[in-house]
């Protein structure tokens, strides 16, 4: 089921990225995609989950998202949407964007219900939480939040810093680790501290910006 969770938060930062670029084909696949992905999770949380996760995934939200890519965005092809493409990137901003901000939520809910009670301590930096501000990282927290995740879980399991790309190290030395994000931002890095079981989150950037080139 986290996998699945994992794969809807990527899936609406692309939603959101085609969006934004008025991309028609990927804004298609991707919903697509999102719509196949929640009938997923419901059917692996019934099978597995607890009463509690079971009322998460019958929210209504996601009927609402599933009913909405239906009606409105599978019976369109490329080409029409392109015929068309501010009328209907204008739609699909102004009445899909909630739909899918209001399944992100409930998914980020649903994760966790089924993390363990981390034994690594976050603290997350003035500086990193400004940078979230930032229009091209606010339209994809969800996957930097499962990126930080990923981080969080790679230190419970007894990760070390260097062996993973969770955890890559300067070429230079130095204490700052740096995590790779996914696409649409791939270009981009997580920059933190790992001392005595505590992650300080300290910059979020490109490889560039952040001085690992």
């Amino acid at each position: 089921m986290e996998s699945t969770i994992r794969e809807i938060l990527v899936v609406i930062a692309q939603i959101r990225t085609s969006t934004t670029d008025q991309n028609a084909k990927t804004f298609k696949s991707s919903s697509y995609k999102l719509r196949m992905d929640i009938l997923t999770l419901r059917v692996k949380a019934y099978s597995q989950g607890d009463n509690n996760q079971k009322a998460i995934v019958n929210d209504i939200s996601f009927d609402t998202c599933i009913n909405f890519i239906e009606r409105e965005i599978n019976i369109l092809d490329e080409e029409e949407i392109r015929s068309s493409i501010n009328t209907y990137f204008g739609l699909f901003q102004e009445e899909f964007t909630p739909l899918v901000n209001a399944v992100e939520k409930k998914v980020e809910e649903l994760l966790e219900t089924i993390r363990p009670v981390s034994t690594i301590a976050v603290i997350y930096t003035e500086r990193y939480l400004k940078k979230l501000e930032n229009p091209s990282y606010k339209s994809n927290l969800g996957i930097i939040k499962a990126t930080e995740i990923k981080i969080i879980e790679y230190f419970e399991r007894g990760g070390v810093p260097g062996r993973s790309k969770m955890a890559k190290t300067h070429v230079d030395g130095g204490d700052e680790l740096h995590a790779h994000i996914p696409e649409p931002l791939g270009n981009h890095r997580i920059l933190y501290l790992f001392e005595s079981g505590t992650i300080t989150f300290l910059s979020i950037g490109t490889h560039d910006e952040l001085g690992l080139s």
